[in-house]
């Protein structure tokens, strides 16, 4: 907010600026974008730095445990304690209410003699197939940070891969038939057949093509030439034999030039 909208020859002003740090700490910037009547400088582009510091937060706040394979389990993420009450403060407890992700305390470092700081957070084998997103609660000893959280997420992939998993036909022209195509593939000694394949809406087609019967197929997906709306959204449903993924959903979105 400016103190004033015109400033004499000469004169000068002030800039209120208000920094939303969204509880997160670390080097912030703002751009702040200045419009003048002055020719020489219409524009006017002033950057703001500053550091934000907390008392406690979990750091980091987001896990992500990337593609797992089915029945295995990946190596564990570790959650710390940050900010200026680390080191004073003592975690009492953690807890998620996913029960194949696993959450405990993890032991101090025997040439570290401090009170507990970290978390060790496991995504168990029985996890199922598909894509996954948890949060796990950490209870401390802070008189003002009682509970913080954290978000772990990734994907458990099963016998059947499928690249990419969604489809995006970005901006196109109504009118016109776009296409892409979705592949699935068996991984090794595994066999599989698709069974149906069918479209959540008249905007999309979706047509099955066999590439190797048993092991490898593709889905060819496109628009219908005749959509008159401005966002395309929609799925491509996928039905196989195999137990783990008998209905796969392929997420399908875009939006038409103005």
């Amino acid at each position: 907010m400016a103190s004033a909208k015109e400033i004499p020859p000469g004169g000068d002003g002030k800039i209120k600026v208000t920094f939303k740090t969204s509880n997160k700490s670390g080097e912030r910037t703002q751009i702040i974008t200045i419009a003048t009547d002055d020719p020489e400088n219409p524009v006017i582009r002033l950057k703001v730095r500053a550091e934000v510091e907390v008392k406690l937060e979990a750091k980091p706040d987001r896990i992500n445990f990337g593609q797992i394979k089915k029945g295995t389990e990946p190596l564990p993420q570790y959650v710390s304690l940050n900010g200026e009450d680390k080191d004073t403060t003592e975690i009492l407890s953690v807890s998620s209410k996913n029960k194949h992700i696993k959450v405990e305390i993890a032991s101090p470092d025997s040439a570290d003699r401090h009170k507990p700081q970290r978390v060790k957070v496991s995504v168990l084998p029985g996890m199922e197939v598909g894509k996954f997103m948890d949060k796990i609660t950490i209870k401390t000893d802070h008189k003002t940070m009682e509970v913080l959280s954290a978000t772990l997420y990734g994907e458990v992939i099963g016998n059947i891969a499928v690249i990419p998993n969604y489809l995006s036909f970005g901006m196109f022209k109504r009118g016109e038939k776009h296409e892409k195509s979705v592949r699935l593939r068996s991984t090794p000694r595994v066999s599989f057949n698709i069974l149906d394949v069918k479209s959540t809406t008249p905007d999309v087609k979706a047509k099955l093509i066999t590439i190797k019967e048993g092991f490898e197929y593709m889905v060819q997906v496109s628009t219908d030439e005749n959509f008159k709306g401005n966002f395309l959204s929609g799925k491509v449903l996928i039905t196989t034999n195999e137990p783990d993924q008998a209905e796969i959903e392929v997420k399908v979105f875009g939006r038409t030039f103005p």
